[in-house]
């Protein structure tokens, strides 16, 4: 599609069930990485020689769902291209077994961040005060209550399913 400039604060990718079918390049700029309208991260070209690639796993996934956003946060240069692009490229300049490894890779990075993006939403979370159990419930209910309040505290208290940071 080509290299274009972009101004600031402009949506590159938006977050959304809509599949992705490319990829931009970032050559120049700052951009912010969001998920849920929560900025989660930057990524930056001050003129290195090798751009950023955006929007990878979401254009190389099976079902190239958005599942971050992409807004430029100073004016970047960019250069876009289609994902069939470059499954072509890697189709025609890699064996099969380094493809195989690259969907793995692929599945993999996707369940990685989904862990993260659970934990960041964990994290969100207000931590709530125990319930007030009366001595009047049933003792049915009293133990189902009981369990609940367990189970929440244990969640809420486990640094690894709370992002901590």
């Amino acid at each position: 599609m080509g290299i274009r400039t972009i101004e600031a604060d402009q949506w590159l990718v938006v977050q959304s069930e809509l599949p992705a079918y490319f990829l931009y390049k970032l050559i120049k700029g700052r951009v912010g990485i969001y998920e849920d309208g929560e900025r989660i991260d930057t990524v930056e070209v001050k003129g290195e020689r090798r751009p950023k690639l955006l929007n990878v796993v979401t254009t190389l996934a099976k079902d190239h769902k958005r599942r971050i956003a992409v807004k430029t946060e100073t004016e970047v240069k960019v250069d876009t291209a289609y994902q069939d692009y470059f499954w072509k490229l890697l189709s025609h300049e890699v064996p099969h077994e380094i493809l195989e490894k690259i969907e793995k890779m692929i599945e993999a990075i996707l369940l990685g961040d989904h862990i993260k993006s659970l934990r960041r939403k964990l994290s969100r979370k207000q931590v709530l005060e125990p319930l007030a159990i009366q001595e009047t419930y049933s003792s049915d209910v009293t133990d189902l209550l009981y369990a609940i309040e367990g189970l929440y505290e244990h969640i809420m208290n486990d640094s690894k399913c709370r992002d901590r940071t």
